[in-house]
């Protein structure tokens, strides 16, 4: 994986000077930072839609748009920030985490499996119809090498915190032809 470099400075023009020449930065018209992919990053395909991200560094202008537009550039969405007192009440929080057993895609569009936390998943369902207690499913996620998100140790209170999403998933699991095979083995080693 590369590093992120900068393509363009930032609009102002720096108070602190530079530790090793001892001067002050240079102004620069662009208020954007953009952060480039590494050079060693080759794109499979050509894709239909460019998508850019930029970080504004001082004030959205009428004129910075005019640019982009010029450019062939159009707003897809825009995210307000804004620093607000203790005593101002909070905006309802309508996000929520990445359902356990996904990620998010390569290209943050999507959500995707993963595969590790798909496989304790699913070793969690076959030990709860083999109608193992919390505290053994936790114990043998831990022997099997498993963590949490928070990469600690599973513990019976974080096996039932994904009940809900062991639920949610089981009937989409229980169709599957790799879940059939898994049964198969189970039941075998069950009698």
């Amino acid at each position: 994986m590369g590093t992120e470099t900068e393509s363009s400075p930032e609009l102002f023009q720096s108070q602190t000077p530079n530790p090793k020449t001892g001067q002050a930065g240079s102004a620069n018209s662009s208020i954007f930072k953009r952060k480039s992919w590494s050079k060693n990053c080759v794109p499979l395909a050509m894709p239909k839609t460019q998508h850019m991200r930029e970080i504004l560094s001082g004030p959205l202008t009428a004129a910075d748009l005019e640019r982009k537009a010029a450019e062939g550039w159009k707003p897809a969405a825009v995210v307000w920030a804004r620093e607000v007192s203790a005593d101002q009440p909070a905006l309802a929080d309508i996000t929520q985490p990445v359902p356990y057993g996904l990620k998010i895609a390569e290209d943050c569009e999507a959500l995707e499996q993963d595969m590790q936390e798909r496989e304790a998943l699913l070793v969690m369902l076959e030990l709860i119809i083999q109608d193992k207690s919390l505290s053994l499913i936790a114990e043998e996620l831990n022997q099997r090498g498993f963590r949490t998100r928070l990469k600690s140790k599973w513990t019976p209170g974080s096996v039932f915190d994904l009940l809900p999403r062991l639920i949610e998933v089981g009937p989409r699991v229980f169709s599957t032809e790799e879940w059939v095979v898994r049964r198969g083995k189970l039941m075998q080693a069950v009698s």
